[in-house]
């Protein structure tokens, strides 16, 4: 990821353009998701198929981040020790279109609450959040 990081350095440099700070990528999908999500106890679920996240709420706050497997079988062990810990009471699915059709009907049964695709789509979702934190005071 390093390499990544200073590959953006370097665009932006050649750009002439002002690098002045980096968002870490749940806080970006975090914004993303919270119009999209009801109070309570929420998730937000990133499927990859090298890694997937879950990102929690409380009454729209953060919670706390686990890393989880890729997308697959192996996600219903940890989402359902999850799930039985914190109760969601819905949740939010951001994957590739694909993904979100293949395992929606699961994760809504090892989840135990209502999980909706995000809206404007996986490949803008953070980029929503990355633009929801500029126009925040």
């Amino acid at each position: 990821q390093r390499q990544l990081l200073e590959a953006w350095i370097e665009v932006c440099s050649q750009a002439g353009i002002a690098l002045d700070g980096l968002e870490a990528l749940p806080i970006c999908l975090w914004r993303a998701g919270k119009p999209q999500l009801e109070d309570g106890g929420q998730v937000g679920l990133q499927l990859d198929d090298q890694q997937s996240w879950l990102l929690a709420l409380e009454q729209g706050q953060p919670l706390g981040e686990w890393p989880c497997p890729p997308a697959g079988e192996l996600l219903e062990a940890p989402l359902r020790r999850w799930a039985q810990r914190y109760s969601p009471s819905a949740g939010l699915l951001i994957g590739s279109e694909s993904m979100v059709q293949t395992w929606l009907p699961q994760l809504t049964a090892w989840l135990g609450c209502p999980v909706t695709p995000f809206a404007p789509g996986a490949g803008t979702a953070a980029l929503w959040g990355l633009a929801a934190g500029e126009r925040q005071p």
